[in-house]
């Protein structure tokens, strides 16, 4: 064979685009008519292996192209399981996944976002290219963004102890609307009768982020026995979709400290707009008294509106007193809640 048969034979190979029969023909000629290095490079591009990477707290359970209809049609994107093995539900999980075609060229990037990724439990899904014929080959996945949705938690004080707690679902049967509360058990272990404990529980929802916070007040909690308290939190917007709570005892006051109680209030919005307040008060001392209402009107940013106070006077050992009082919204501003704080008649002022 002649050097120029040779490099006829390169030529009909580089038409052919074939690297392997290319260097293969090619024997110890001149390199005349050889391809450009750039096309050479070209010839040898091929696709990266497919690559799937996960984290300490999603694991890679299977990944692989995904095909158009069955085995050996063009890929369409790819298949992929993950699991969830960390100690809490992932909120948010946004994948990233980058598509090569045969050469290693990107056909495509897609972004995924999965929700509500509970501790434990696998997802399988199926990341397609919107490219028209593309024909996938391979792809690399990574995650770009994650949040882990906060432990729901439940803390006590020397005198209030949290047995369990959690969140309460049910559904209206006469109107089939859902709701959603946090049930909690707590038990005084203390000596003395708790006059009052306060809980304060702060929302989140499935990224972490504060939906906000909601106060509930139990009183008259006799010692070493244990009650189910259910703390309404509708008072939140967006309130069912909340995922986990923090909830903290702020305060705990016994008989010794607090004679007097709050038993129930209620709140009616008058025509003009003026806000009426009314409940009843209880003595649960072994003595005459005097106690304070005071009422802290709040906005929706639960930034403070205005307080009002109201004595009770000679309220007698066991007995209850209704009270009622009457405040008027500065100009432009509405009420969305109240709290109400009962004390001596010393202990309060404004």
């Amino acid at each position: 064979m002649t050097e120029m048969d040779n490099i006829q034979d390169i030529r009909s190979a580089n038409d052919a685009e074939d690297l392997d029969t290319l260097l293969k023909d090619f024997d110890q000629t001149s390199g005349e008519g050889l391809p450009s290095p750039e096309k050479l490079a070209e010839m040898a591009r091929k696709a990266p292996e497919p690559i799937a990477t996960g984290n300490e707290q999603v694991e890679i359970v299977s990944h692989r192209v995904l095909p158009k209809s069955g085995e050996g049609s063009p890929g369409k994107g790819v298949y992929l399981e993950i699991k969830n093995i960390a100690s809490a539900a992932i909120g948010k999980l946004i994948l990233e996944t980058v598509m090569f075609d045969a050469k290693g060229y990107v056909i495509d990037t897609v972004e995924k976002t999965v929700t509500d990724f509970q501790c434990g439990k696998t997802r399988v899904l199926r990341i397609v290219t919107s490219a028209e014929k593309a024909d996938v080959k391979s792809y690399e996945v990574k995650i770009t963004n994650m949040a882990v949705t906060p432990v729901a938690t439940a803390a006590g004080d020397k005198r209030i102890e949290v047995l369990k707690h959690g969140f309460h679902e049910s559904t209206n049967e006469e109107t089939d609307e859902f709701n959603k509360d946090i049930e909690i058990a707590i038990r005084n272990v203390s000596p003395e009768t708790v006059a009052t404990t306060i809980f304060n529980a702060e929302l989140f929802d499935a990224e972490g982020s504060s939906m906000g916070e909601v106060r509930h007040i139990e009183s008259d909690i006799k010692p070493n026995t244990s009650r189910a308290v259910i703390i309404p939190i509708n008072s939140i917007t967006g309130y069912n979709s909340a995922k986990s709570y923090k909830i903290i005892t702020s305060k705990t006051t016994t008989v010794d400290t607090q004679k007097v109680l709050l038993r129930r209030d209620e709140r009616k919005v008058l025509p003009n707009g003026d806000i009426n307040v009314s409940g009843i008060v209880k003595n649960v001392s072994g003595i005459k008294t005097d106690a304070s209402v005071a009422v802290t009107f709040l906005d929706a940013k639960k930034e403070e509106l205005g307080t009002m106070v109201l004595p009770v006077k000679d309220i007698e050992p066991g007995s209850v007193r209704n009270f009622s009082l009457l405040f008027h919204p500065p100009a432009g501003e509405t009420v969305k809640t109240y709290n109400i704080d009962i004390g001596e008649t010393a202990d309060i002022t404004v």
